[in-house]
């Protein structure tokens, strides 16, 4: 049957049929006579107007009577022993005789309690009718010992109709099935060959009111004889002790409702009977019985023959049933204890559902299954896609929290299932975690199938012409629909094992939790063993503390060290072994690092326990857990007090030489620049004769040697501030090309004057400004191309190049000399290094300057080199950008 929103017979507006009060109608139907008695004296209150057809007086001569006055003496005292040892919430039958004005008459009497109220119904009876009820029992005798013994539902379902057709007479009989939503199917029939077959056929829900459902679980049988004759109303309407209608739930005679009876005459129905089919409480169905063109009144003691059937046929449906879902349990019931002890025996119980046979897929009859656990999806047979397995997952957690969710039309509720509704028309899924979207999932596949209905289930019901009242409707021809998105419904115990399952896979996750805490702590507590091993064997303080920052261990060394305890310790109470001078940064730098999560290191000094202090160099690492959070901090303390105090002595060295060299030069270069000056002004004298020729060499000469002594004393400063980490620049934006422009101008005279090509390659003038000093680059140029022009044999050529980098500008000088040999490349930048097969000409110095320039501006420099081929030199300089800071003290990486 449909389940979704549009089901069949819901259409239309139902409300007023379900709110219909058809348990009070006030009337009754006109083939007996009812009374309703007030007790103790047993007074007529109320009787049925047509209480004259059959007891031969009008209605005002009963009213107000005691039935007395009707009976034989002798019949009033079985009635009132019933009345005084019974309930009567169920109809008691009694032969009663009742004298008329026209003679004595025979009547089955049923007499029961309803809503205060003594309700006595009378049905004619006579002694022929007792006569030509002998053969239909003795059938019925036969019939019953038949049902006893069926073999199969469908045998008992054939049988019962049978057997109510024989009893009763009527046209047709069939055995009607409800389904989860209050729809009906035929599943057998008894009927007269001429007339159509209803077997197979389905009947909406609507054909049924919600409280005429309710009255067939009160009443196991329920006779209308004659649909086309007038009804009986109550006299008076109300009850006059209580002023309320009369409840007639319970009576045999209850007066038909209306729109039943047009249903009815649509249907072509002169007379039924229905008998309920009840399992468990519930409504199962109905034996339904239809005579078309007469009436058909089937007496009393008949109707409790065809109530009989319908009770052994309730009884042995629900024995079948249990029987089947006895089995089924069973059978479930062992896959489940396989899976749990499968799970018991791995060391994850995923394993034990996916892994071994049976496996999660083999408990219910679905074509895949899978489980979603800890952001994985491991699937058997046909499932949706991962992605559509989690986005499945999330709508469960947002719409059907519940331990267990089960559809057989999934896409309905959820509509981008529609997609894969081919594989997953019904879905089976366990909510194995509260707090994740943890599930496991079977799924079936769509079952497309055609439902021939008895008549359009979109229509109901019709409005009339008079306003708001719903009309039955009215065309029972065969309707076909074709059902999708739907897949075999899912059982009652299988949905029973869904629960059973999920309470093992919770356990023995749970297990495995404890499990794995009994592990870890285990691990936890070897690992902290070892960790005290191995801080004891360390000459470092050891320490670690908790995500916030908070101290739980020091190795023995700290306390040998600090005489710091760990409870002094706790909180920020180890800052009180930090000098009062570092405190307050030590404590901003370690509360930034626990904030930001990111290492921390610091130099500061502690306080030793003879009460000096000296430095130490702490550092500390995170350790973080599978989904990155910060679990604990894991640092040490490194003494470095010898360490710093040498460093303070080697910069106070420096500092002292750099003063030394700084008064060395300034008296070198005073007398250096009078010797120029002086050598200058002579060289402008007018000197003749062989022995001015000489002259002017000599001044030559001397000219060189102070230019080379000025020189030597710049790179001595230049050593002596790298050294010390004072080398200071000047940073400015400035083109590549007018950089190399300048320095091969300057060193042009002396290429030339060996016989050397000096260029700048094409395609740098579109490359921006570098942020550089100028003078110390062109110090860098100079040194390069000197060097380049010094080792290229005549007729050579030295070219300059520049390349765009990331961010940076790749300077390039390249030359066709002899090459240097691979190991000594990796000396070139060293202080003081040559070339050992080369003549001394220079400090040694150059190439280490021009390294500390370079570095100072946050740049590389390297030299590529094949011997016989040429070198190259290249070095890095940052672009110039309006975000960069500018420059001030660097030191040389």
């Amino acid at each position: 049957m449909r389940t979704d929103a549009t089901q069949p017979g819901q259409l239309a507006d139902l409300t007023h049929c379900d709110k219909e009060p058809i348990h009070i109608p006030g009337r009754i139907q006109a083939h007996g006579v009812l009374l309703v008695l007030r007790e103790p004296a047993l007074t007529i209150v109320q009787v049925s107007e047509n209480v004259a057809d059959f007891l031969g007086m009008p209605v005002g001569a009963l009213l107000g009577e005691p039935l007395r006055s009707f009976l034989r003496e002798e019949q009033l005292a079985p009635l009132l022993e019933c009345l005084h040892g019974q309930s009567l919430t169920e109809p008691v039958r009694h032969d009663l005789v009742l004298r008329t004005p026209t003679g004595e008459r025979l009547f089955d009497a049923l007499l029961h309690r309803c809503g205060g109220a003594l309700i006595l119904e009378l049905e004619p009876f006579s002694r022929e009718d007792a006569v030509a009820l002998v053969a239909p029992f003795q059938q019925a005798r036969e019939a019953l010992a038949r049902l006893k013994v069926a073999t199969s539902l469908d045998e008992l379902y054939r049988i019962a109709a049978s057997v109510v057709r024989r009893l009763t007479g009527f046209d047709r009989v069939l055995i009607y099935q409800f389904d989860p939503e209050g729809n009906g199917t035929v599943v057998a029939e008894d009927r007269e060959e001429h007339l159509d077959t209803y077997l197979g056929l389905h009947y909406p829900a609507s054909d049924i009111p919600r409280q005429a459902r309710q009255l067939y679980l009160r009443n196991w049988l329920r006779l209308i004889p004659d649909a086309h004759r007038p009804t009986a109303a109550l006299v008076p309407d109300l009850h006059p002790d209580t002023r309320q209608p009369l409840d007639l739930s319970l009576s045999i005679l209850r007066a038909v409702s209306p729109v039943h009876i047009e249903y009815m005459k649509n249907l072509g129905q002169r007379a039924s009977m229905s008998i309920s089919l009840i399992r468990g409480n519930q409504l199962w169905g109905l034996i339904s019985c239809g005579n078309h063109q007469e009436p058909r009144h089937v007496p009393y003691d008949l109707r409790v023959a065809c109530e009989l059937v319908g009770q052994i046929l309730s009884q042995q449906i629900s024995l079948y049933e249990a029987a089947e879902h006895s089995r089924q349990r069973m059978s479930l019931r062992l896959l489940t204890e396989q899976l749990t002890e499968q799970m018991a025996e791995a060391l994850d119980f995923r394993d034990g559902l996916l892994r071994h046979q049976p496996n999660l897929g083999d408990l219910f009859d679905a074509s895949g299954a899978a489980l979603c656990f800890d952001g994985e999806c491991s699937r058997l047979g046909r499932t949706p896609g991962e992605d559509e397995l989690w986005a499945l997952a999330r709508w469960l957690d947002t719409n059907a929290r519940l331990p267990v969710f089960h559809t057989h039309a999934l896409s309905r509720l959820f509509p981008a299932a529609e997609r894969y509704k081919d594989v997953a028309s019904g879905l089976l899924a366990l909510r194995i975690s509260r707090l994740q979207n943890h599930y496991a999932f079977w799924f079936r596949p769509e079952v497309v199938q055609t439902v021939t209905w008895g008549g359009d289930p979109r229509k109901p019901v019709e409005l009339g012409p008079d306003g708001p009242r719903l009309h039955p409707r009215k065309s029972f021809e065969q309707w076909k629909e074709l059902v999708q998105g739907q897949s075999k419904p899912w059982l009652a115990q299988e949905l029973e094992a869904a629960h059973e399952l999920r309470r093992a896979i919770i356990d023995a996750d749970l297990k495995r939790q404890m499990l794995r805490e009994k592990e870890a702590r285990a691990e936890a507590e070897e690992a902290r063993w070892l960790l005290t091993s191995l801080t004891e064997a360390i000459p470092q303080m050891v320490w670690s503390t908790d995500p916030l920052g908070n101290p739980d261990f020091y190795n023995s060394l700290w306390f040998e060290k600090t005489g710091c305890s760990l409870d002094e310790a706790r909180g920020q109470g180890w800052a009180q072994v930090v000098h009062p001078e570092d405190r307050q940064r030590t404590l901003q730098a370690w509360l930034e690092a626990t904030r930001m999560g990111q290492d921390f290191e610091i130099e500061h000094r502690f306080r030793m326990v003879d009460g000096s202090y000296r430095w130490q160099l702490s550092r500390a690492l995170p350790v973080r857990g599978p989904e990155g959070q910060v679990t604990r901090w894991f640092g040490t303390s490194t003494d470095i007090d010898d360490q710093k105090r040498a460093e303070q002595e080697r910069s106070r060295a420096i500092l002292a030489r750099e003063e030394i060299l700084a008064m060395v030069t300034h008296d070198l270069k005073n007398p250096l620049g009078v010797i120029l000056l002086t050598t200058a002004l002579m060289r402008r004298s007018k000197f003749e004769g062989e022995q001015g020729e000489q002259l002017r060499g000599y001044l030559e000469k001397i000219q060189r040697a102070a230019e080379r002594m000025n020189s030597l004393i710049r790179d001595i400063l230049d050593l002596a501030r790298i050294e010390a980490g004072h080398f200071i620049i000047e940073p400015a934006p400035h083109l590549p090309v007018t950089l190399m422009d300048e320095a091969i101008e300057l060193l042009l005279p002396l290429a030339t004057q060996k016989g050397l090509r000096l260029e700048r390659h094409g395609g740098s003038e579109l490359l921006g400004p570098v942020h550089c000093d100028r003078e110390r680059i062109l110090q860098v140029f100079s040194n390069l191309l000197g060097n380049a022009i010094k080792f290229t044999p005549a007729g050579g050529s030295v070219l300059v190049s520049a390349e765009p980098g990331e961010g940076t500008v790749r300077f390039s000088v390249k030359d066709t000399g002899p090459g240097i040999p691979a190991e000594q490349l990796p000396h070139l930048f060293d202080r003081y290094w040559q070339a050992r097969d080369k003549a001394r000409m220079g400090s040694g110095l150059g190439l280490f300057i021009s390294r500390g320039i370079i570095a100072a501006h946050g740049g590389q420099i390297w030299a590529d080199s094949s011997v016989g081929v040429g070198s190259t030199f290249s070095f890095t300089l940052p672009l110039d950008s309006q975000h960069n800071q500018p420059l001030g003290m660097h030191q040389p990486g």
